[in-house]
């Protein structure tokens, strides 16, 4: 499982590469694929924007248990399993989703 702040330094690893890559190519091409990039970071940076609220909501949720020292029901124990679940899914999904923006970045 990835951690958001490994996420996130892939992201500006991208964003700065395809910057320098980008460089030397044609001009039309360099546009065009610019575009493309740029749009598909840009939806990258939403959804994990998104998935990021998710999990700070989580993390106070867990904090506030913490710091009250409240015994958990059978309920809320399967509601934190199935949003720790969630956060493995979802980390997964936006890991594939930045292959495919790096792919995108690589093509000539």
């Amino acid at each position: 499982m990835y951690s958001i702040y490994t996420l996130l330094n892939h992201l500006e690893y991208l964003i700065k590469s395809s910057k320098v890559k980008h460089m030397n190519k044609s001009k039309a091409k360099t546009n065009h694929q610019n575009t493309l990039l740029s749009e598909a970071l840009l939806d990258y940076y939403d959804e994990f924007a998104d998935f990021n609220e998710n999990c700070a909501f989580l993390c106070d949720a867990f904090s506030s248990l913490v710091d009250n020292h409240e015994l958990l029901d059978q309920t809320s124990i399967h509601g934190f399993a199935r949003n720790a679940d969630w956060i493995k899914k979802r980390t997964g999904e936006l890991k594939e989703k930045l292959k495919q923006i790096r792919a995108l970045d690589s093509v000539d």
